[in-house]
Formats: structure tokens, C-alpha cells, sequence
């Protein structure tokens, strides 16, 4: 399962339902992973809120503990299709998002996200919220 930002951020947050679902994923042995393009987000995130050392050390914390797949050439060239496949038919997506899709289509992983309807318009996706 591919954790999506939104994840780790209610996650941090000490979202009810995002805290709920770790412990789910936990008790059942289940792989988690995370794109480069999260750790990218989280730490854009921190920088534009100027958050303070224990912000940037829990965000340090989570991604620590994290399985991480990084973008490669092909991810990228899969994001690129679902990016300018969307555009041609009059939806937006961020990069970003394409690229965390992109990485759970290559992989065969589902995106577990509270983003559900962004992702949901990728076919092929498979997509959890919690």
C-alpha cells in the first residue's frame, strides 16, 4: 500500500480515522511504502509554514519509518501519460499526485488517501480511504 501525504499528515495530526487505519495496517503485517514525491510535499510543506524543530523532527520521525520508493524514469514517463491524458480531457491533477499514481500502478499497490477524488480518476487506480 502506497500512503499517500494526506496519510502521514492526519497521521501526524493525530487523526481519530488515520490513526484507526495504522493500527489496522499494522496488525495485519501489511507493507506500506512512500513515494519521493512525499517526502518532497511534507518538507515543502514545512518550509512554506516555517513550522518549529519538533514539527520538522516528527515529520523526520514518520518518514523514518517509512518504505520508500523512488521515481524513476519509468514512473515518471507513466506520470507524464496520466498528466497529459487528464489534460486532453479537461481534468486537472496535480504532478505530484500523478507521480504518487503513477508509483502505485507500477507497483500494483493501492493509494490509501483521504483524496479519494482526485485519485479516483485514473483507471486502473486502485484507491483506500480511511
Amino acid at each position: 500500500m502506497i500512503l499517500d501525504t494526506t496519510f502521514l499528515i492526519d497521521l501526524m495530526n493525530n487523526d481519530e480515522s488515520a490513526r484507526h487505519k495504522a493500527e489496522v495496517l499494522f496488525n495485519h503485517g501489511s507493507l506500506t511504502y512512500i513515494s519521493t514525491v512525499t517526502i518532497f510535499e511534507l518538507h515543502s510543506g514545512l518550509a512554506r509554514s516555517g513550522k518549529s524543530s519538533p514539527e520538522q523532527n516528527k515529520v523526520r520521525n514518520v518518514l523514518d519509518q517509512q518504505n520508500i520508493i523512488p521515481i524513476d524514469s519509468t514512473i515518471a514517463e507513466r506520470a507524464g501519460d496520466i498528466h497529459g491524458a487528464l489534460i486532453t480531457q479537461g481534468q486537472m491533477l496535480g504532478s505530484m499526485d500523478c507521480l504518487i499514481a503513477a508509483t502505485a500502478l507500477l507497483n500494483r499497490e493501492t493509494v490509501l488517501t483521504r483524496n479519494v477524488k482526485d485519485f479516483q480518476r485514473i483507471p486502473g487506480l486502485k484507491i483506500e480511504s480511511y
